[in-house]
């Protein structure tokens, strides 16, 4: 019901927070193609930011950010991508979003990799997934050798018991 869920305001609520964060990249989850398109409207995202999925772009067709009725995610950055990929989760049309960037860190090139996720929810019943998945993304990241990885998002663990999915070194 959209009068109950109130989308419009919601999405302004969330443009404003994500304004005056001043950050040089976000991930968002569950970008729905109404709150895509809102983003897509901000000044400040198209003065500051290179956007990882754009609609009528033949290599996002696939994503589910852009299909009606469903959601996905997003990555916003200030510092432009070399690359941006995108990693198909198994078990779910959800495809993780990897921004690819060049960085001098002290005198250093380092190329990092910024990853925005969204695994699985349904508590207890989908443990199995969400650590395929999180092993999936991780072990995608690895083989592309990036100097420093970062994963960041909703891994919608429920226990505990569940961190013991992250991988060795993450």
């Amino acid at each position: 019901d959209a009068e109950l869920l109130q989308h419009e305001r919601r999405h302004e609520s969330i443009l404003l927070e994500l304004a005056a964060l001043d950050a040089d990249v976000i991930g968002l989850n569950e970008v729905t193609r109404p709150l895509l398109e809102r983003v897509l409207l901000e000044p400040w995202v198209r003065r500051s930011f290179t956007v990882s999925a754009v609609p009528g772009e033949a290599c996002c067709s696939h994503l589910s950010t852009l299909q009606e009725g469903s959601f996905g995610n997003l990555l916003l950055s200030k510092i432009a991508p070399v690359a941006v990929a995108f990693i198909e989760q198994p078990g779910d049309r959800r495809h993780s979003h990897v921004a690819t960037l060049d960085l001098c860190v002290g005198g250093r090139r380092l190329r990092v990799a910024v990853c925005s996720t969204h695994l699985t929810a349904f508590p207890w019943l989908m443990e199995g997934r969400r650590r395929t998945q999180l092993a999936h993304v991780t072990s995608a990241m690895k083989a592309a050798a990036f100097d420093v990885a970062c994963v960041m998002g909703d891994f919608n663990f429920h226990r505990e018991a569940e961190n013991a999915s992250i991988p060795d070194g993450w």
